[in-house]
Parts: C-alpha cells; sequence; structure tokens
C-alpha cells in the first residue's frame, strides 16, 4: 500500500500461526513451504525476507505470568534475553505434589486407527484424569483459572471430555466445540455410532468452578495456575507430527503460572528439535522419569509415586496417602477413614449438607463413648 507512511505491528511471531483449511499449504508441511500462507506479513519482516531488508524490532523482556521454573524452558530455546518479574518468584508450590515441574515419561502407544486429527491416547487419558482428580481433591483449586488440561489433537480432548464429564463441570472453547461437532456429524455420516457422554452436563463458554479442556491451537494468549498436557503421540517410528513446531511448542508450555505437568513419550517428541533442548533441561533438573511424585499435605517426606492410573487409588486414596496419623484427633481416634476426612476435606468449606453426612459417619466409626462432631 504505496499510501502508508508509517505501520507499526504489535504481536508475537514465535507463537501460533494463523490457521489455514489445508494443511498441504502450512508452513508445517515441506510442500506448502513455498506457498507460506500461513506466513504473516510480521513474520516475514521480522525473519528479513523481503530482500534481506532488517526492519526494526522492540522486545518486551519482562515476563509476569510463569514461575521461572517453567519460564526457563522457552527463555532458554526461544527468548534469550526473558527476564522474570520478582513476583513469580513468590508463587507457591503446586498443593499435593512433590515438583511443579515434571514429564511423566511413558511408552504406552497412541491409539491405531485415528486420523492425523484426530489422534488419541487412552492411557494418557486416563492418568491425566486421575492427576486432575489428585489436584482438586487439596482442596486448593477451585476456580475457572486453576486448572486446565491441554492436548493438541481434537480426538484426545473427545475423550477427556467423555473421561472428565462424569466427576467435573467443563469448560471447552467455543471454537474447540464447533470442531468436536463437526467431527461427530462426519462420524455419524459414515455409519459410527455417537458417543454417549454420561455426567454433569458440558457447557460452553464461563463457568466458575470448573476444570478447562482445550486443544493448544485454542488456548493461545490464555493461562491458568496448573496446566495438564497429553502430548498423546507414541509410536515405534517415533513421529510426533505437528507437535514438533516451535510455534506450537512455545503455545504449549507458555500457560501455566504456578504448575506444569505433562505426560508423553519423549522418544517420539524428541523428532522435533525444540523438544529435545526441553528434554534436555528438564533431565538436568531432574523433572523427567518414568514416575511421578506426589506429595500428601500431612505426611510431606512420605514418598508417593505414581507410574499408572491405578496407583493414585492405590498410593494416594483421597489426595492423601496411606500412612496413618500419629497425632489422635480430637475425638481421641486413630481411624484411617477420619484420617482421610482431616486430609483432605476438612480444609474445604463444607455446606452444612456434607457436615451432616460426614458427623453420622463419624458417629458409626467410633464407640458411643468416644462420640464428637469431626468440625469441632
Amino acid at each position: 500500500m504505496p499510501s502508508v507512511e508509517h505501520a507499526i505491528l504489535i504481536g508475537d511471531h514465535l507463537q501460533l500461526r494463523a490457521q489455514i483449511s489445508s494443511n498441504a499449504l502450512q508452513m508445517e508441511n515441506p510442500a506448502g513451504r513455498k506457498y507460506g500462507l500461513d506466513e504473516s506479513v510480521f513474520e516475514r519482516l521480522a525473519d528479513g525476507k523481503f530482500g534481506g531488508a532488517e526492519f526494526p524490532i522492540a522486545t518486551l523482556n519482562v515476563q509476569r505470568r510463569m514461575h521461572p521454573s517453567i519460564a526457563s524452558l522457552v527463555g532458554d530455546t526461544l527468548y534469550p534475553h526473558l527476564q522474570n518479574h520478582e513476583s513469580t518468584e513468590a508463587y507457591p508450590d503446586v498443593v499435593g505434589m512433590r515438583r511443579r515441574l515434571f514429564w511423566l515419561d511413558h511408552r504406552h502407544r497412541e491409539d491405531s486407527g485415528a486420523q492425523d486429527t484426530s489422534k488419541s491416547n487412552k492411557w494418557e487419558a486416563d492418568m491425566v484424569v486421575s492427576l486432575v482428580k489428585h489436584l482438586a481433591l487439596q482442596g486448593a483449586y477451585y476456580g475457572r483459572e486453576d486448572i486446565a488440561v491441554l492436548t493438541p489433537y481434537l480426538g484426545q480432548l473427545r475423550i477427556l471430555r467423555s473421561k472428565f464429564a462424569a466427576d467435573f463441570n467443563l469448560v471447552v472453547g467455543e471454537k474447540d466445540m464447533e470442531e468436536i461437532e463437526v467431527q461427530e456429524r462426519r462420524e455419524m455420516l459414515a455409519g459410527k455410532e455417537a458417543e454417549v457422554h454420561e455426567g454433569n452436563q458440558l457447557r460452553r463458554g464461563k463457568l466458575s468452578d470448573a476444570i478447562r479442556i482445550a486443544t493448544v491451537d485454542n488456548f493461545q494468549g490464555e493461562e491458568a495456575k496448573i496446566i495438564v498436557i497429553s502430548l498423546v503421540r507414541s509410536n515405534e517410528s517415533h513421529k510426533c507430527g505437528f507437535l514438533k513446531t516451535d510455534n506450537r511448542i512455545n503455545v504449549l508450555l507458555s500457560r501455566a503460572q504456578h504448575g506444569m505437568y505433562i505426560i508423553g513419550d519423549s522418544e517420539t517428541a524428541r523428532e522435533g528439535s525444540m523438544w529435545v533442548r526441553v528434554i534436555g533441561m528438564l533431565e538436568k533438573g531432574g523433572n523427567i522419569g518414568p514416575k511421578l511424585a506426589l506429595q500428601c499435605p500431612r505426611h510431606p517426606d512420605t514418598d508417593i509415586l505414581v507410574e499408572k492410573n491405578e496407583d493414585f487409588r492405590r498410593l494416594a486414596p483421597e489426595g492423601g496417602c496411606t500412612v496413618t496419623c500419629g497425632n489422635p484427633l480430637k475425638c481421641g481416634a486413630y481411624s484411617r477413614s477420619m484420617r482421610l476426612l482431616t486430609h483432605v476435606l476438612r480444609p474445604i468449606v463444607l455446606t452444612a449438607f456434607s457436615q451432616a453426612i460426614l458427623a453420622r459417619w463419624h458417629a458409626m466409626l467410633l464407640p458411643s463413648t468416644r462420640r464428637m462432631s469431626p468440625f469441632q
């Protein structure tokens, strides 16, 4: 436009590119690089693709979202001058977890028969649900901004939606819901049986006291205190698909404030050069391995290591641990059942109905001469 004398572009060309309908014409596809339909003018200017001309670029170098340990994953790979605001140093530890940053490494293969845009991994989905339940049982994370689950694939999002719906109110963004509905209509037209979701109703838009689930492409610009990530891909050929793109990895790793937990196959992820560097940093800090360390709020020194879905119920029942408390309750009891109440439920502001039920349970558990309300 010859009439333009001064133009100012604002954004981040290292995050997600524009979405176009044809994958064959995207920059991620070798055949589509010569077209570059999803490469913005901003990115071309920043990369000097207009005759090698260098345009002036000013960068904001202070981040106020992520704890420094999380910020380093993108700072040391994409933003070498990134600085952490002092407020991020004061973020609290994640309740119920030994570490605030960890990659649970596994070799459980992705589900076979899925299309490229609908990959899924049921083993990962079960682990994600168990981890989120464990976090919710700590009584510290209630709001919509507290916990979010991200995955690159719509097929995995659908499985997570089904598994979460029985226990949580869910928030799914409008864009993800539209894509899910399109995919379900295609399956119905192809003669596949529609999936039935039981439990709480799925709701669009804003909803308090809920778990957010989203594809990474539709979560750009958002954040949560705790991010749980399901990478999905795990195969013998070590192909991680479009997850190897730096822009997408950048968005995936820069959404968490207090804690981030990645569940994925590191061998498959290493197809992406940025993942190689990220995995190397996690290995150096001891933040990757086949077992995830939980923490009981009342027995923080007790080792709780989970490597499969069943371990959460066996080793961390009701979000606590299996150790009997050494100190008696106010009623004088050491009951393991009452221990579950004191570990998890007492810190929560309970409704009168819940208190009545628990008080009745308490009366059934203890001898009549020693009965006392657990809320006294």
